[in-house]
């Protein structure tokens, strides 16, 4: 059942001579009506479809996790995960016998031996329940003990799923007739799964292990269930999704423990329990911080694991010749992980030992160039009273921070992380970039985010709704980078003069909060000079000029420091600005800017947002002209400028 077989299928499982035992510590069938609706639909549906070559696709419902038993009659395997998919099979093709349909094909699958028609040799047992094995048979017709059987059928879960398929079959009365015998057919040969074998566990173990991945009432995760496609690989397959040390010091440390890692030359492709149930986790969801707790780090991954496993899967496909035309037609989003490797496995004609080997040696390097080069997130929950968590810091503190130039790289890959949303394709297009002659991870990195930047119109930095936010993100590093270049020493009297920061006047506590910046998944956009309120200097929609809205009004807070400021006066903003330049959570250098351009006073005026608006866009860089024109188009008669 390992290895690079086809999926398994009905089919699969009768041609093999496979037997099933449900042991006794695996909860009853408990599906409701409306799981079995789906699912009937679903393969209705998937039954009337076809690839473009014009066969039936399979339709995928998961994957099963088995140990083999010791067995006279054959391979028999008990179901340590799945058996909810395989009594929905068993019961289907009792339903099938008990109409009278297809009955060839069904006996097939419900029972062991056709020779004989009285057989009660069931292909799925369920240990010690004697009932329900009986009810099975009653529901296939070999036991008729009255007119009405179902009065005799105990397991109110049978009954549910026979009184679903009369539903379903009126409901597709219409063309179950002209249909029926097809669809009976494409549910024994094309509803596929993945099978996972576990080796060499007691049923203790085992009964850990069901515990361990049913407590809660789900499935295996998608990564653990696509790893049953690499079943092969198992061993190295954990090592790249382990992100507690770097994958070379775990392989070094299975050779000094004389541990073979699971390779080109193994014969073995079984999956122990500690591989599925024991693998480090890899959530990406911090822990609440604890109770009066003002602080909390957590470790976090350079991305999440599905991520990782997409990016493999670009890679791989990118890099061969036969593949490269289905890289463009997949989608990499981590919620459609399963479907988007299921379609490179039908477009490659299922996964072979060629692709297997090729992906997960790309994984192996992906993933070793990884911890060489990216720093690993460590972040600092603050308790500030915003539920969504937009405030909280992000550091990155897998290898020690020292020279100038990695504090730069520090804070240039939290941006990125922060500004880059689940994908994380920064990583990925470095990675693909790192062979080229003269490759500089820093300058390629900043290289592809001013890219990002300059391909934005000035007209873009504009409030709006689906605005995009990267010229934000990266203003505030290029505002930290002015600063750190500018004054080595962090708490200098004073700033050079080519800094932007030069005649600002900063006191001890803003250099340090602007030294100590931490970037975070903030947001939110915030009007300096607040909307309600604002006069005809401000905004004229007559005359086509909207000030308000510029990228000079603007800056990026967290939602929770937003909702807190309202429609706030620029003078109380202010006073929020300066706590929390005493409190070192500053949210936005550019914010801390406009403050110290404010004054004493904490008045905003048209002028400064239209003069600080233009400053910041010559950071970003954009031209003189550019920025000229954007003034022109901004500014009423009776603005300076």
């Amino acid at each position: 059942m390992n290895g690079f077989n086809p999926p398994i299928t009905p089919a699969k499982i009768v041609q093999e001579g496979w037997r099933f035992s449900i042991p006794i510590y695996q909860r009853l069938f408990v599906w409701e009506s409306e799981q079995i609706d789906r699912l009937l639909e679903d393969l209705w549906r998937a039954s009337t479809s076809s690839s473009p070559s014009g066969s039936s696709e399979p339709y995928y419902i998961g994957v099963i996790t088995t140990v083999e038993q010791d067995d006279k009659k054959g391979r028999v395997f008990s179901v340590v995960d799945g058996q909810q998919r395989l009594t929905f099979l068993l019961l289907f093709f009792c339903d099938c016998l008990d109409r009278n349909d297809a009955v060839a094909t069904a006996r097939q699958f419900v029972f062991v031996n056709q020779s004989n028609t009285s057989n009660t040799d069931l292909r799925i047992r369920f240990l010690g329940r004697v009932t329900d094995e009986k009810d099975i048979l009653c529901y296939a017709n070999l036991v008729k003990s009255s007119d009405d059987k179902w009065d005799n059928i105990s397991n109110y879960n049978f009954r549910q799923f026979h009184d679903r398929m009369k539903a379903f079959i009126e409901k597709h009365k219409g063309e179950w007739e002209k249909r029926k015998d097809t669809f009976v057919q494409y549910v024994y040969s094309m509803t596929s799964f993945l099978a996972n074998e576990l080796n060499g566990y007691s049923n203790t173990d085992l009964n850990l292990y069901f515990e361990k991945m049913n407590s809660t009432g789900r499935q295996l995760s998608p990564l653990d269930q696509l790893k049953g496609s690499f079943a092969k690989y198992a061993s190295k397959w954990n090592d790249c999704f382990n992100f507690e040390k770097a994958i070379k010091e775990i392989t070094e440390e299975r050779h000094k423990e004389n541990v073979g890692v699971t390779g080109d030359n193994s014969k073995s492709v079984q999956i122990d329990i500690q591989g599925i149930v024991g693998r480090p986790s890899t959530s990406t969801v911090p822990e609440e911080p604890a109770p009066n707790q003002e602080s909390a780090s957590f470790a976090r991954l350079p991305m999440r694991p599905e991520v990782l496993a997409l990016h493999a899967l670009r890679l791989t496909l990118e890099s061969n010749e036969k593949w490269k035309d289905k890289a463009c037609e997949i989608d990499y989003s981590p919620r459609h992980l399963l479907d988007s490797f299921k379609k490179v496995f039908r477009a490659i004609g299922n996964i072979g030992e060629e692709f297997a080997k090729a992906y997960m040696g790309t994984l192996e390097t992906y993933r070793d160039w990884i911890d060489e080069n990216i720093f690993y997130l460590r972040g600092e929950m603050e308790t500030d009273g915003d539920e969504e968590n937009d405030s909280s810091g992000l550091r990155y503190a897998f290898r020690e921070v020292s020279s100038q130039q990695t504090q730069k790289m520090l804070q240039l890959q939290s941006m990125l992380y922060v500004s880059s949303g689940e994908r994380q394709e920064w990583i990925l297009n470095a990675y693909k970039d790192h062979k080229s002659q003269g490759f500089n991870l820093f300058t390629t990195l900043r290289s592809h985010a001013l890219a990002k930047v300059k391909d934005l119109k000035i007209e873009d930095l504009s409030y709006s709704s689906g605005m995009n936010r990267i010229a934000f993100w990266m203003l505030d590093y290029l505002l930290w980078e002015d600063y750190y270049e500018n004054n080595s020493r962090g708490m200098q009297e004073s700033v050079t003069s080519a800094s932007v920061f030069n005649g600002l006047a900063l006191t001890s506590e803003e250099r340090q909060a602007i030294s100590n910046y931490i970037f975070r998944s903030n947001r939110s956009i915030e009007h300096f000079q607040p909307q309600n309120g604002a006069n005809g200097e401000w905004t004229d929609e007559k005359n086509g000029y909207r000030l308000l809205d510029s990228f000079g009004n603007l800056c990026m807070i967290s939602s929770g420091f937003n909702s807190t400021q309202s429609d706030d006066s620029t003078n109380t903003k202010c006073g929020r600005i300066d706590d929390q330049i005493k409190a070192r959570r500053l949210e936005s250098i550019k914010m801390l800017i406009m403050r110290k351009l404010a004054g004493e006073k904490k008045e905003w005026t048209p002028k400064q947002a239209l003069e600080h608006g233009g400053v910041m866009l010559k950071i970003l860089g954009f031209g003189d002209e550019l920025i000229k024109n954007w003034k022109a188009k901004l500014a009423p008669a009776d603005v300076e400028r």
